[in-house]
């Protein structure tokens, strides 16, 4: 639902696994959105347009690239978070986020990740680089850090 109602106002690019539900979803206004797949296994892939999970520069540079067309004020989703920072390690993920935040103020970031994966000094060196910071418990979505959004 997020993303929809953000799809109704702005460009937005997700960015997640190639099998991730929401690289599947239907958005409401579908013109507005712009997928990017990602694939854990391997340093390529046989499918076109499908970034490898290894190559955070080429991700970074691809994200930095479509915003920028597409207005830097764009929405972008990271999903699957965790994935990159199993297959990269934990600091050459941080400074990807720090580099596209600063390279692209403008624009929304956000992030899922599954926080029992990292440990807790990991998990507090990504969320230091938030504003908001969001949980999900019994399907709803619960504040935990940052000022509430209206």
């Amino acid at each position: 639902d997020i993303i929809s109602k953000a799809s109704e106002e702005k460009k937005v690019i997700i960015l997640a696994p190639l099998n991730g539900p929401l690289l599947r979803y239907a958005y409401k206004k579908e013109e507005n959105i712009l997928r990017l797949p990602f694939v854990v296994t391997g340093v390529t892939t046989p499918i076109s347009n499908v970034l490898p999970a290894n190559n955070l520069p080429l991700i970074a540079n691809t994200i930095f690239n479509v915003a920028r067309e597409l207005g830097e004020d764009a929405y972008i989703v990271i999903d699957g978070l965790s994935d990159l920072i199993m297959v990269n390690d934990l600091k050459r993920v941080y400074v990807t986020l720090k580099q596209l935040s600063e390279l692209l103020p403008q624009a929304t970031l956000v992030v899922t990740i599954n926080w029992r994966a990292l440990s807790e000094r990991d998990y507090s060196a990504i969320a230091s680089l938030f504003d908001q910071i969001y949980s999900v418990e019994g399907g709803r979505l619960k504040q935990v850090k940052g000022a509430l959004v209206t």
